[in-house]
């Protein structure tokens, strides 16, 4: 008895369910503050992420030649290399959270012991050209 009950208690609840209708009635102001939030984010090309830093020196070639080894021993990792006066700095991959970069950090220390995380501004566009 009690089944049955419980039963036709769920088949009036859906059927009471499906015949309903809500509104929204949303103030201009609420809409405008939508909008121009969507207008900013798509202002937004980047994401805080990691990146992996096998070096920072003062010797160009030391750095020239850090990078080269790199690209033959992870071909697969895209590196990139930049002047912060009076430091040349060589950058490896680009990870959305830490977790994703430490494992690869392991490895990458395997061949280059002084390895170590950095906090970088990532594109979009190189987040999803590791998908």
């Amino acid at each position: 008895m009690k089944s049955t009950t419980f039963i036709l208690l769920l088949m009036v609840s859906g059927w009471a369910s499906t015949n309903a209708q809500v509104t929204i009635i949303e103030p201009p102001a609420v809409q405008n503050l939508v909008t121009a939030y969507i207008e900013k984010n798509k202002e937004v090309t980047d994401v805080q992420g990691w990146r992996i830093q096998l070096v920072a020196t003062t010797d160009r070639r030391h750095m020239e030649s850090t990078r080269a080894e790199f690209r033959r021993e992870f071909p697969d990792i895209k590196s990139s290399w930049f002047h912060k006066a009076p430091y040349y700095q060589v950058q490896v991959g680009a990870y959305c959270t830490k977790q994703e970069a430490l494992p690869v950090l392991e490895e990458v220390k395997e061949r280059f012991p002084k390895a170590y995380l950095v906090v970088d501004r990532i594109e979009y566009s190189e987040l999803n050209e590791q998908l």
